[in-house]
């Protein structure tokens, strides 16, 4: 619940109640858990949206053992060539070699520190949008 508390304080708290239709203080109160109040499903997802921070619903599905990665935008609208399809492959192999490089090495000394472990993830997370990006323009050879 921080994460999404975080969100909607960095963003303002009094422009995102008036985005969800409600009063400044019921929005506190559901955010702090505060006397049975709590922010309810359609909410949470309207405030991460409006706040762009989804670092709170990654979170949760990291907890829940699921990654959560942005799709390339469809307004990118790159022509799919036969080296445009490299040049992603070249990203991709630079970041999944990046990623099991720092994992290699976080397990050198068999154990995994907090630090190393989010580094290792933030490694993972490069790994996997480039290969998302790489999968996007698959797919849109594939559309025609």
């Amino acid at each position: 619940m921080a994460l999404v508390q975080a969100a909607a304080h960095h963003y303002g708290m009094k422009e995102l109640a008036e985005h969800l239709n409600k009063a400044p203080s019921t929005l506190y109160a559901e955010l702090n858990q505060a006397g049975g109040y709590k922010i309810g499903a359609k909410d949470f997802f309207k405030t991460i949206n409006k706040t762009g921070d989804f670092s709170a619903l990654k979170a949760l599905l990291g907890d829940m053992g699921w990654a959560l990665y942005p799709l390339p935008s469809s307004k990118q609208k790159l022509p799919p060539t036969q080296s445009s399809l490299i040049c992603l492959l070249a990203i991709a192999n630079k970041e999944c070699s990046e990623s099991f490089g720092v994992t290699l090495s976080v397990l050198e000394d068999g154990e995994v520190t907090k630090n190393e472990a989010v580094k290792g993830s933030n490694e993972c997370s490069e790994a996997i949008d480039s290969l998302v990006q790489l999968k996007a323009q698959f797919d849109a050879i594939k559309r025609g």
